[in-house]
């Protein structure tokens, strides 16, 4: 009862003060508690005595909860994994010099007085704490600002029940140390009890008992301080906290079947030698990623209602299980075995909800958008776009309903589609018929019939070769001259049912016309060219005249491709793939191509492996058909291709397939060695890139001006290969382990910020099998140094010092293109007999200086190398002399300048506008809105620049979201700067004093 009002005090105290008022107020009133104790307890009465006893219970435990509760504040798991067990050492610590001193000085000063001295050194202690919480004031402001909960109003034991309710993670721990009281409790006593049935004399008991718990005191301090550290970062969280357990089980059973004074303090050793030490240790750890807020309310309420309603529940099951005049231990030894499994079973579901925690505290954004698309469209909600299929839509409204239901079988729409041929839009019109022209039959001829003279041609055209299936003569005979037309859909259509529906002479006639059309290549007849090809997709998949796709596909006009692949995608013949694939590498026909390769489903599947492991075809869209595929003998397949992907680019969009695939099909099976096995791969080049860039940190130092800036460009392309190697066992990892949390984890390193990686290393540990956990660590915790990395990749894997110049040999023998060229230069300053002539064949020097001088560039300074090769390959060098124009007002915007060197006037008019220097980016808005230059651009002194064509850059876009996104920051940075100019902030105005 006492416990549970503190609580409500303490509870309605905590969430109205900061942490740092917290601690005074709460000292501040235990201080004064001791020394009003101090004055009542001079007076000779056995209630305050009493009072006194219960008090010192309560305010303990909220005093440690609330010790704990500021060192969850303080540090991040990783910190905390390392402090705790030294600072549990000092509660233990102070245990025993608090009794010895109390011993000692009692006589001397007085029992009562001992409470004086209390009070003088918790007022030390708010001294300390305050200077602690001081140190980690920015640390928990920024957890108060991201973990914040809004209902601060919340208080007292009904908070901190709710708040228990609320959150599983707190729930666990609740049970957690309810059952950890009770087992205690019941060890406790039968300890006890066998110690007074085998030393019935008090005295001996007295000795017995001091020897035996300054045993275990000295053997708790020396856990505490020697091994729970280590017990935490080798054995994680779960396995610290099931040792305990595991030993008072031990200890228990040993209760069971020989009852005796040895395995009674043999049980007693482990809860006194574990429970405050790492037990204890590693309970703590579990309220770290749990909000400040729910912390505050629940800790309180757990540390001390529920550990206090755990001693009356241990109390209640003791009568029950010895009855009044005792039957002995055993009894109560099966209780605390069954205890002790429900106390395991809770570690195994605390380790769960720990990590769900954690995750939630990196939560970001996860969404499968073609899950999402797919699981918005439940039955009401296709009920809802039906309704909206009517003839008085609007033609954007109706086109826009049947994207979204491009996916619903179109019977079911047959109906809404018949009503939209008396829409007034002939799109709509043309686009319902085509949509209708699977599911016909023989009653829609009425309806489609006046639309057969329609004065559109493509709802004629449409309409025409939907009556020819069902009354072909009567419609063929209307088609005799169509073979001629230089109409498209004329054509078309003719085609299409001469080839379907005509006879012999019909199906000659439409064949020859076919074949001559295909071979005028000129480029006036590509719109004819393009009805062929979308006439051969009207055929039944086994026609012959479908071969001549092939000659479509590599047509010169775009439009013709285009047609060509779609046709190819109706069309499934597995021979088309060859000149289907180079299709996937263009922005403009990679969509197109993708669905008609994965039209084709598993006949493409070992086609498509093959041209996986290709090194000398366009392989980096590849992945994305298997994804579209979506079959288990497509993820199969892509994952069994690893091995033979040496490309990095391809190798990481490989990944990226497995990994979507993976996420929407958990249950598929997969090739576990393999996948073992490249990860072990990926982690050798991480590891292995630290070793060379610890050697070429070594080769810097005295390096002249010019060789260090080769040295610094080739460590940042080692740097790039490190993270990208990284980045590629984090997705062989989550093709292992749950995906969601591996994401998670990825996501809260890639961040940035301290706090969130320390918790994304221990979501890690929580998730990974320990081995693997061992060696990813090391490679992505910041408390790591260079060297330790390499001592660790020594310890996994069979790393061999080298001099650099071997090292770059190796890189220039077997690395990856865009590393060689950040190599080159390198090399031959380092040692003349490396020949880097056939590397600087492939990617010339100017390129790679390019590269390099891009990547100082704002806009530019977040691409990986080969992005900023591909780029570098397209750029063009051009000098300005001063007074020099790039371009003038007015004139079409088709190039974008990097500035490497001088300085660029903007000018409107007669009136400058900016100022821009080496690393900036000018022409940009004219790419993006093809818009005329709004300003001219003059040379104010000699200027070097590079100069990137709209098409080039708009490739790169395309197929980057990097340079995407970081366009975006730059254009936002423009904006915020000219607002500033134009509404200056406050801090900004000049105040009065100041004028």
């Amino acid at each position: 009862m006492v416990s549970a009002l503190a609580t409500i005090a303490y509870a309605r105290l905590a969430v109205s003060l900061s942490r740092s008022r917290q601690v005074v107020v709460t000292l501040a009133l235990v201080i004064a508690s001791l020394i009003v104790f101090w004055v009542l307890l001079n007076q000779p009465d056995g209630r305050i005595a009493g009072a006194f006893y219960v008090w010192i219970n309560v305010f303990s435990l909220l005093l440690v909860s609330q010790f704990y509760l500021i060192s969850s504040d303080l540090f991040d798991p990783r910190q905390a994994k390392r402090v705790v067990g030294f600072i549990g050492t000092g509660g233990l610590s102070g245990g025993v010099v608090g009794s010895t001193a109390a011993g000692v000085l009692s006589s001397p000063l007085g029992a009562i007085n001992l409470l004086l001295i209390a009070a003088v050194l918790l007022i030390a202690c708010t001294i300390l704490a305050l200077r602690v919480l001081k140190i980690g004031t920015a640390r928990e402001t920024r957890l108060a600002s991201s973990q914040r909960n809004p209902r601060r109003t919340e208080r007292g034991f009904a908070s901190g029940f709710r708040s228990i309710k609320r959150l599983p993670h707190l729930r666990r721990i609740a049970i957690l140390l309810f059952v950890t009281v009770l087992v205690s409790t019941f060890v406790d006593w039968m300890f006890s009890f066998l110690v007074e049935s085998a030393i019935p004399d008090r005295e001996a008991q007295a000795e017995f008992f001091g020897r035996t718990f300054a045993v275990f005191n000295g053997l708790g301090l020396i856990f505490q301080l020697a091994a729970t550290g280590a017990v935490l970062r080798l054995c994680g969280l779960a396995g610290a906290l099931v040792i305990l357990p595991m030993g008072m089980g031990l200890g228990a059973a040993g209760l069971v079947f020989l009852p005796g004074l040895v395995t009674a303090t043999a049980g007693k050793g482990f809860d006194m030698t574990l429970r405050n030490s790492i037990n204890q240790s590693a309970r703590e750890l579990l309220y770290l990623p749990v909000p400040t807020a729910l912390k505050q309310r629940a800790k309180p309420f757990i540390d001390v209602v529920l550990a206090r309603s755990a001693d009356g529940v241990a109390g209640v099951l003791i009568l029950l299980g010895t009855g009044a005049a005792g039957t002995g231990v055993r009894p109560l030894a099966f209780i605390t075995l069954a205890l002790v499994g429900v106390w395991l079973a809770t570690v195994v579901r605390v380790r769960g909800s720990y990590r769900s925690a954690l995750e939630r505290l990196l939560a970001v954004r996860d969404i499968d958008l073609v899950e999402a698309a797919d699981e918005s469209l439940d039955t009401e909600a296709v009920r809802e776009l039906r309704a909206s299929l009517r003839s008085s839509a609007s033609a954007a409204d109706v086109h826009y309903t049947l994207d979204l239901l491009r996916d619903s079988p179109a019977g079911k729409l047959r109906g809404d589609l018949l009503r939209l041929l008396d829409h007034p839009d002939p799109t709509v019109q043309a686009r319902a018929i085509a949509r209708l022209l699977p599911v016909a039959n023989f009653s829609d001829v009425g309806p489609i019939r006046p639309l057969l003279d329609d004065s559109d041609p493509t709802v004629r055209a449409q309409a025409t070769i939907l009556a020819s299936r069902f009354e072909p003569e009567r419609q063929l005979a209307r088609m005799e001259t169509w073979l001629e037309s230089s109409e498209p859909n004329a054509l078309e259509t003719a085609l299409a049912c001469f080839l379907a529906h005509g006879g012999r002479e019909h199906e000659q006639a439409a064949t020859d016309a076919l074949n001559r059309l295909i071979s005028d290549t000129a480029p006036g007849m590509a719109p004819q060219r393009a009805a062929c090809a979308r006439a051969l997709a009207r055929l039944p998949s086994d026609h012959g005249l479908q071969e001549r796709l092939g000659a479509l596909l590599a047509d010169d006009d775009p439009a013709v491709v285009r047609a060509a692949i779609s046709s190819a995608g109706a069309a499934r013949r597995v021979e088309l793939l060859e000149p289907l694939v180079p299709h996937l590498e263009p922005a403009d026909t990679r969509r197109l191509a993708t669905r008609a390769i994965a039209a084709m489903g598993d006949a493409a599947v070992p086609h498509l492996s093959a041209f996986l492991r290709d090194p000398t075809l366009p392989r980096r869209w590849l992945p994305s058909v298997f994804v579209e595929i979506a079959t288990p003998a497509a993820f199969f397949a892509l994952a069994d291709g690893l091995p033979f992907l040496t490309q990095t680019d391809v190798r990481l969009s490989t990944l990226k397939a497995l990994n979507k695939l993976r996420r929407r099909h958990p249950s598929w099976d997969l090739p576990t060695t393999v996948i073992r096995r490249q990860l072990n791969a990926e982690l050798f080049e991480a590891y292995d890139t630290e070793r060379q860039m610890l050697t070429l940190s070594r080769f810097e130092d005295g390096l002249d001006a010019q060789d260090a800036e080769s040295a610094s460009t080739y460590a940042w392309a080692l740097s790039l290969r490190g993270e990208r190697s990284v980045e590629r066992a984090f997705r062989l990892e989550a093709l292992l382990h749950s995906p969601r949390t591996i994401y998670f984890a990825y996501a809260g390193l890639a961040g940035g910020r301290s706090e969130h990686a320390a918790h994304a290393i221990e979501l890690l540990e929580t998730a990974l099998d320990r081995e693997d956990a061992r060696v990813v660590v090391p490679l992505i915790d910041a408390d790591y140094s260079r060297p330790q990395r390499v001592d660790a990749g020594r310890q996994w894997f069979q790393l061999e010092d080298a001099p650099l110049e071997s090292d770059l040999t190796i890189v220039l023998e077997r690395g990856q293109p865009w590393l060689k060229a950040y190599a080159a230069p390198l090399a031959r300053r380092v040692d003349a007999t490396i020949d880097t002539r056939e590397h600087e064949e492939r990617v010339a020097r100017s390129t790679v200086e390019k590269a390099a001088a891009l990547r100082h560039a704002k806009l530019m300074r977040h691409l990986d190398a080969d992005d900023l090769l591909q780029l570098a390959a397209v750029a063009e060098e051009r000098s300005f002399d001063r007074d020099e124009h790039l371009f003038y007002e007015g004139e079409a915007g088709e190039y974008l300048y990097v500035v490497l060197d001088g300085e660029i006037r903007g000018e409107r008019g007669d009136l400058a506008v900016f100022q821009a220097g080496a690393g900036d980016v000018i022409g940009e808005f004219s790419i993006l809105d093809q818009r005329p230059r709004s300003v001219s651009m003059v040379a104010t002194k000699p200027t070097q620049t590079l100069a990137i064509h709209r098409d080039d850059m708009i490739q790169v876009m395309a197929d980057n979201y990097t340079l995407v996104e970081g366009l975006f920051r730059h254009l936002t940075q423009i904006i915020r700067e000219m607002n500033e100019l134009v509404y200056p902030s406050q801090e900004s105005k000049p105040r009065d004093d100041d004028v």
